[in-house]
């Protein structure tokens, strides 16, 4: 989600490629109103410096499957969430994809036990979302009815 709201530079038109920066699932919404208004031309030169210049007329869609992913999990329009892309100097864009190249590494590169790897850190990875989807939905919920507990 960096990489398409901070990175591109989607709030404040200043392109950061580490670092984190505050922002609602409204503000993601407004600013790729904005961005979606431009024509390609328009899209291309104002991410001409980027690093990922050429994918720039995809940002809209990708803008766009941000805002409904952050609705989808829950998120309120103004609830602040910090976008970031390290913690303590770790990047974190590629964690998933070290992950599986790692272990398909330590399987010892027989194709049997890399499936069976691969498929058991994906599986632990679904679990690990499904669960923490399900914790932020009750706590969305929380929100919604302060009387309830």
């Amino acid at each position: 989600m960096y990489d398409r709201t901070t990175a591109i530079g989607l709030l404040d038109g200043v392109p950061k490629q580490y670092g984190s920066q505050v922002m609602t699932q409204q503000d993601v919404v407004n600013a790729g109103e904005s961005l979606c208004a431009l024509d390609k031309q328009q899209a291309a030169a104002r991410f001409s410096a980027h690093q990922d210049a050429a994918k720039s007329g995809n940002f809209c869609g990708d803008v766009a499957y941000v805002a409904a992913l952050l609705s989808a999990f829950g998120f309120a329009p103004t609830t602040k969430l910090t976008m970031t892309n390290k913690i303590k100097d770790v990047e974190l864009v590629w964690t998933l994809g070290a992950m599986l190249a790692k272990s398909a590494e330590l399987s010892g590169g027989s194709s049997g036990g890399s499936v069976f790897t691969v498929r058991f850190f994906v599986g632990i990875l679904l679990l690990a979302m499904l669960v923490y989807c399900c914790v932020q939905r009750q706590k969305a919920a929380s929100y919604r009815s302060p009387g309830k507990k």
